[in-house]
C-alpha cells in the first residue's frame, strides 16, 4: 500500500516551531504532529538545499552574463577581469 505525503507545514506561533505532516493511503488520511525538535531537523535539510539551489542558480546566471559583451552600452566584465585591471 502506497503512502502519499500530502503536505508538510512548519510554522511558528508564539515563539515555538510547531507543525504536522499529511499523509494518506488506501485507509484514509491522517495528521501527524510534529515535535519543535522534528520541524528544526527539517528546517535545517531545507536550509542546506535552498543554499546549495542558490548558488548553483548563481553560477549559472554569472555564466550566462559572461557570454553578454555589451548590455545598454557598458561592457560586462567577470570577476577576474575586474581584478586584473586593478593590478
Amino acid at each position: 500500500m502506497p503512502i502519499k505525503f500530502k503536505s508538510l507545514i512548519v510554522h511558528r506561533m508564539f515563539g515555538k516551531v510547531q507543525g504536522k505532516i499529511t499523509v494518506s493511503g488506501d485507509y484514509g488520511e491522517t495528521e501527524l504532529k510534529l515535535s519543535e525538535e522534528q520541524c528544526n531537523d527539517i528546517l535545517a535539510i531545507c536550509a542546506d538545499s535552498l543554499v546549495e539551489a542558490a548558488t548553483e542558480i548563481a553560477d549559472h546566471m554569472k555564466s550566462e552574463v559572461a557570454r553578454i559583451d555589451v548590455i545598454s552600452g557598458r561592457a560586462i566584465e567577470s570577476e577576474e577581469a575586474h581584478r586584473d585591471a586593478d593590478q
